[in-house]
């Protein structure tokens, strides 16, 4: 199934703001400390909405967009990008892995769309056309839910998707609210 295409939504150039550096989307101001709104009688729908796909793609996308802008901004810059980086106080170990797992998977592979960063992690390692079939696979585009992250990784080590095991438990429940609570959990 084809993933449609997000439209671009622009944000405002970094803005000094009483804590830091912030960004301005429509009314929101965007901090390190939070969002603040001069006027939230004043926030519009569509602002409102627009705000929350840009914090989605932000959280699911944020390792490989850092990844991409080190890796863009050596290349580009040099010594000079180095020097950036770590006058912003970025954590060099969770750098190098950003910066190491976007060179590793090109962004036509890349799956955060429905997996996580530990699906991609798993198969870094392998050639791009692995790395394709595995997101793929595991983003199960047709179903309800992608894999888990085990299934993935016992799937990649078997050379093919495991068939799911399956368990009999019989337990005693005092009420249906507790069986409903019990299948939850087993189920998660």
């Amino acid at each position: 199934m084809p993933r449609e295409p997000r439209r671009a939504i622009a944000l405002s150039s970094p803005i000094q703001a009483g804590d830091g550096l912030a960004f301005r989307f429509g009314p929101f101001t965007c901090t390190p400390n939070g969002l603040t709104v001069e006027n939230w009688h004043a926030v519009e729908w569509s602002d409102w909405e627009g705000l929350g796909q840009v914090l989605a793609v932000c959280d699911r996308g944020l390792a490989f967009v850092v990844g991409d802008w080190i890796n863009g901004g050596e290349a580009k810059f040099n010594e000079q990008a180095a020097q950036i980086i770590s006058a912003e106080n970025w954590s060099e170990a969770t750098c190098r892995v950003y910066r190491w797992l976007a060179a590793k998977i090109a962004p036509d592979i890349r799956r955060m769309d429905r997996l996580t960063l530990k699906h991609h992690l798993a198969v870094a390692g392998l050639p791009p056309h692995q790395q394709q079939r595995w997101l793929t696979q595991a983003a199960a585009d047709d179903e309800d839910a992608p894999w888990p992250v085990s299934r993935m990784v016992v799937a990649i080590a078997g050379g093919a998707d495991p068939q799911p095991s399956s368990w009999h438990l019989l337990v005693l429940c005092r009420d249906a609210d507790d069986q409903a609570a019990l299948q939850k959990t087993l189920e998660l």
